[in-house]
């Protein structure tokens, strides 16, 4: 049965996260996760699927390039 659920936590989680699900083997692949940003990964069967990273479209100029 497809779920949807949203986490909200400390950048340092998310980048963890990340870092799993693109097979990485640091976390500090993904070092700078915008605040209020979104990041969307998607889990099936066959692993996990990134499909955006650090979206911060929906905070206007509340988060800028110079703030990560």
């Amino acid at each position: 049965e497809d779920q949807f659920v949203t986490v909200v936590c400390h950048g340092g989680v998310i980048s963890m996260l990340l870092a799993h699900a693109a097979g990485a083997q640091s976390p500090r692949t993904f070092p700078s996760v915008r605040n209020g940003s979104v990041s969307h990964i998607v889990v099936g069967a066959h692993g996990w699927t990134i499909r955006s990273f650090n979206d911060a479209a929906h905070t206007g100029t509340l988060t800028t390039d110079h703030d990560v």
